[in-house]
């Protein structure tokens, strides 16, 4: 059985409603038996949700955990597509399935499906059915785990990136007048 790791924005600032996890309560309202092996860390959680999502082998974490624990133990993540931990996942090496909240991630999910490393659920496709099929696939594919963690790999060698160094080094030379540098340079393949 996949360990699967959900992350998912449930309020706060971002002015979405608090309520339980969106595509496990969608599998249990079509009347499906919810069985996890994995662990959710929701910001923002109430009583009323944790308590909604309490299940045999679903580890329900009511403050933050590091992502890089989560990611260590966890096979599979789902999740709302934010940049850090669709960022995190790819250098763990771990295969994603992304239900994206708002367009950038929407964008983060196309990018990680790009990669192979991953699914994108969007409309109908993230209905309880779709939801449940990508969970299935998505933790039995092998092809996928590896490239994924073949990417943890190109990841991994290219080392810290110092973009804030190079970001403020282009701006001082724009501000002297010179030409700033080519920002693909910037890239490490």
């Amino acid at each position: 059985m996949a360990h699967i790791m959900i992350g998912y924005e449930l309020g706060g600032g971002h002015g979405h409603l608090y309520r339980p996890l969106p595509p496990v309560r969608a599998l249990e309202a079509q009347g499906h038996r919810v069985t996890m092996n994995g662990e959710i860390f929701a910001r923002g959680m109430t009583d009323e949700v944790a308590s909604a999502l309490q299940r045999p082998g679903l580890i329900v974490h009511r403050e933050f955990q590091p992502l890089p624990e989560l990611l260590a133990r966890a096979s599979v993540v789902l999740h709302h597509g934010s940049n850090r931990t669709s960022c995190a996942a790819m250098s763990a090496g771990r295969p994603q399935i992304v239900i994206p909240t708002q367009m950038g991630s929407r964008l983060m999910g196309d990018a990680v499906t790009a990669q192979g490393c991953g699914r994108l659920l969007t409309g109908r496709q993230a209905s309880a059915d779709g939801l449940r099929q990508a969970l299935e696939v998505v933790a039995a594919d092998s092809e996928m785990a590896r490239r994924a963690a073949a990417l943890a790999l190109q990841i991994g060698a290219r080392g810290c990136q110092q973009p804030l160094e190079k970001i403020l080094d282009a701006c001082s030379a724009v501000l002297e007048g010179a030409t700033a540098p080519d920002a693909r340079a910037w890239v490490a393949h």
